[in-house]
């Protein structure tokens, strides 16, 4: 089984690889969004320039048809040249007929051709062209809707979702389909949790008296008297007094005395008598 320290690259979740990609793309799309020199007027054929012919259009009809349809409003801006600052402007879009009719066959047609009408902010006496569209779909049934997706045609939007897709998505499937042979990673063991593991304290706790030194203000905490050990046994005393040996043959009585210069007691003889020697 290969350990977690072992899968290398492919250790890195999911969620990580996207989150890359989430910051790659935002910073692609910001460098293509202020660096790109392109502009969206260049994707339709006819530039209406002149406002009159705009308004004349959206009213104007020839053989039951609007002479600009499909009207689609998209919010843009651009940069002042005088101030440098970006301000909003309103491109009308839609499909744009000056009225002339081809003949295709046996059929006589008309040739429709994808147009755009730069309005400023703010238009005329109205705030928007929105307003200006809303009061001519009151009066006159024009019909326009507003791009609301208009943000997913952006190049913030656009390299974002890319980077996301491959290195968030497809990337991590790659890896996973090489070291484990499958499109997810397994499972992981979950460890258990000790979030709610709680100590378990004893019903009764013993209480411990502690007996501490008496004052003024506070009272003394009676102690437990310890328990006395038992009493120890009496040390044998020793006795000096000289003990006699009891004789074991006649006893003969011995007279002892002392001279002045005698260290020793020496033993008394009696004086001899005349005519004893």
């Amino acid at each position: 089984m290969t350990s977690e320290t072992d899968m290398g690259i492919a250790a890195v979740p999911r969620w990580a690889w996207i989150l890359v990609g989430l910051v790659v793309g935002l910073l692609h799309g910001s460098v293509r969004e202020w660096a790109s020199p392109s502009d969206p007027t260049d994707d339709y054929d006819v530039l209406l320039t002149d406002q009159r012919q705009f308004e004349a259009a959206l009213v104007g009809q020839r053989l039951g048809h609007r002479l600009f349809k499909d009207v689609t409003v998209y919010p843009h801006w651009v940069r002042d040249r005088a101030t440098g600052d970006k301000k909003l402007v309103h491109l009308v879009t839609g499909a744009y007929w000056d009225g002339n009719t081809q003949l295709k066959g046996d059929a006589v047609v008309a040739r429709w051709e994808p147009a755009c009408f730069v309005a400023p902010v703010p238009y005329g006496q109205h705030a928007t062209v929105l307003d200006y569209l809303a009061e001519l779909k009151a009066r006159q049934g024009v019909q326009y809707r507003y791009a609301w997706w208009w943000w997913t045609g952006r190049p913030t939007f656009t390299s974002t979702v890319v980077a996301v897709t491959f290195i968030g998505i497809i990337w991590p499937t790659a890896v996973n389909l090489l070291v484990f042979g499958r499109l997810t990673r397994p499972r992981r063991e979950r460890r258990p949790s000790l979030w709610r593991v709680r100590r378990k304290v004893p019903a009764s706790v013993p209480s411990l008296t502690v007996a501490t030194p008496m004052t003024d203000e506070a009272e003394s905490v009676p102690t437990e008297a310890p328990e006395s050990p038992p009493p120890a046994a009496p040390a044998p005393v020793l006795r000096t007094e000289a003990v006699a040996a009891a004789p074991s043959g006649p006893q003969v009585e011995h007279h002892y005395g002392a001279g002045a210069d005698d260290f020793y007691p020496t033993e008394l003889h009696p004086e001899p008598q005349d005519g004893e020697g």
